[in-house]
């Protein structure tokens, strides 16, 4: 948040719309978001069980342990999300908590998802300003993963590449959480930008040839002849010229 008055004034349009739309009124809401300044950090704690049976406060001391040190390590960060992904007792892995089960060792791997203190105060702040509290924040990364990835994609493992205007962010996920989390300030708008630099084009025409790259660099035949030109039918505005694939 940049400035506190014009996010306050843009929040408080969109909800007021809603509200009318959905007939209803307001007071608390989930946000959904991601910042470049999200932090992803894991964590695999142990504890000796000595051939005892492993009890829920075993797993929820390992848990306290792993966020007290994440709070020691950085005491400017707080805890938006906590994804527990592996459950490891006497060397084999368990994907349910191991209740009731006799062990000599447990390990629990864990992954916290933070966000700068200030960051979530300024957010707040902009909500407060619009009488509205919010009830949870949540990684627009993991909402798009449970959206676009079934049951078993989650499980065995997948990653999700998310192209936004203003940046990009990686999220990769097994055993049903989110095990690893990146957001970099670079979008597609940077993208024909820099095609417009390079090339020497207007935005139009930029945005017509980013808007047919196939990002896997694999098929691009919509962009080139057989000569490996960019195609005349790009050149909107612009002169005309051999412009290669190299390039």
């Amino acid at each position: 948040v940049v400035n506190l008055t014009k996010a306050s004034n843009a929040i408080r349009l969109s909800i007021g719309t809603a509200e009318k739309k959905a007939k209803i009124s307001l007071k608390k809401i989930n946000v959904v978001f991601e910042q470049p300044d999200f932090l992803c950090t894991k964590f695999s704690k142990h504890k000796k069980i000595d051939g005892s049976k492993i009890h829920r406060h075993d797993i929820e001391f390992l848990l306290k342990e792993a966020k007290k040190q994440l709070i020691l390590n950085d005491k400017n960060q707080s805890i938006i999300h906590i994804f527990n992904h592996n459950y490891i007792v006497d060397g084999k892995i368990f994907m349910e908590e191991p209740i009731d089960v006799f062990a000599d060792s447990l390990s629990h791997e864990m992954t916290f998802i933070t966000v700068p203190k200030n960051n979530l105060k300024n957010i707040n702040q902009v909500f407060i300003d619009c009488d509205i509290e919010i009830e949870r924040l949540i990684s627009h990364t993991f909402t798009l993963g449970v959206k676009l990835l079934n049951v078993r994609e989650l499980q065995l493992g997948s990653a999700l590449i998310n192209l936004g205007y203003k940046k990009i962010s990686l999220g990769l996920f097994k055993n049903l959480a989110l095990v690893h989390s990146v957001t970099l300030p670079i979008g597609t708008d940077h993208i024909t930008n820099d095609i417009s630099k390079v090339c020497s084009l207007n935005l139009e025409e930029s945005l017509a040839i980013r808007n047919n790259i196939d990002f896997s660099f694999q098929n691009n035949q919509n962009l080139f002849d057989e000569n490996n030109f960019l195609k005349k039918n790009f050149f909107i505005d612009s002169k005309f010229r051999k412009m290669s694939k190299s390039l």
